[in-house]
């Protein structure tokens, strides 16, 4: 979600398959894909309206990257294109020599972030207007959060365990997401120049999907009373399960929250 309350996903097309969607004042509009593809998603959008996403393209089973805006859907390459920033700059993932690579696009043209180690995957999941960028890499056969800035990747660390992913990063440099534990549970972590902080948590498994620039956080936790996710925000290091903000006995349940604007609004399902 952008801020102006623009939401992308997908959606299905009947008889087609899933399509790259875009809703705005409770319209919906399907984006299509790149050709004759047939399928394909919708995974950000900036506050220009420029989408990024990921598409098949001319029948072929794997897909490409894709930048959309004013109604035309531009290839990249690679392989998925995660995240863009309010330049256009869009941040994914493309196949170099074999492995997965995260990948900043500008104008077009494909930039290879590398590792943090030289060898394996690494996966550019978000970018903030500054060209940071952050997501996962491979770390001595694990995969660890990484701050990629100015052509240099740092690792991040973990909360204790073997593996941590980040999400998201805002303007102010916070960055979001998840780490297991040495107890071997997820859990939701900051970042900033103070280090990697665990997120409270609602008795389980935790997961910090997006931060806006008031540092407001939006996610996932498992309560201990619950086999089930529940939607999350974090404002000054307090939880709340957005469960609590409906109705009883509305018949809903909300699972995860996925994004969240600058006015506090927040997706999800």
């Amino acid at each position: 979600i952008n801020n102006s309350s623009q939401i992308v996903g997908n959606s299905h097309v009947p008889y087609v398959g899933w399509q790259a969607t875009k809703w705005e004042n409770g319209v919906l509009t399907v984006l299509g894909t790149l050709g004759t593809g047939y399928e394909s998603t919708a995974y950000s959008i900036n506050d220009t309206g420029q989408i990024a996403g990921t598409s098949n393209r001319n029948g072929a089973f794997l897909p490409a990257a894709f930048l959309w805006a004013d109604g035309q859907m531009e290839e990249l390459g690679g392989r998925e294109g995660y995240a863009v920033n309010n330049t256009a700059d869009v941040a994914g993932v493309a196949i170099v020599l074999g492995h997965s690579h995260a990948v900043r696009w500008r104008n077009g043209i494909a930039l290879d972030l590398g590792t943090i180690d030289g060898n394996g995957n690494s996966y550019a999941l978000g970018i903030n207007d500054a060209g940071d960028i952050v997501g996962r890499s491979n770390v001595a056969g694990e995969q660890h959060a990484f701050f990629w800035h100015d052509g240099q990747m740092q690792d991040l660390g973990t909360l204790g365990g073997e593996t941590s992913e980040a999400n998201d990063i805002n303007e102010l440099g916070q960055v979001v997401g998840m780490s297991y534990t040495a107890s071997s549970q997820q859990g939701a972590f900051l970042w900033d120049n103070t280090g990697m902080n665990p997120l409270p948590g609602l008795g389980r498994d935790t997961h910090a999907w997006a931060i806006n620039e008031n540092g407001q956080i939006v996610g996932k936790s498992i309560p201990n009373n619950d086999a089930k996710n529940h939607a999350v925000i974090w404002e000054n290091g307090e939880i709340l399960d957005l469960n609590q903000l409906i109705p009883l006995g509305s018949g809903f349940h909300l699972f995860e929250a996925t994004d969240i604007n600058d006015a506090g609004e927040i997706v999800g399902i």
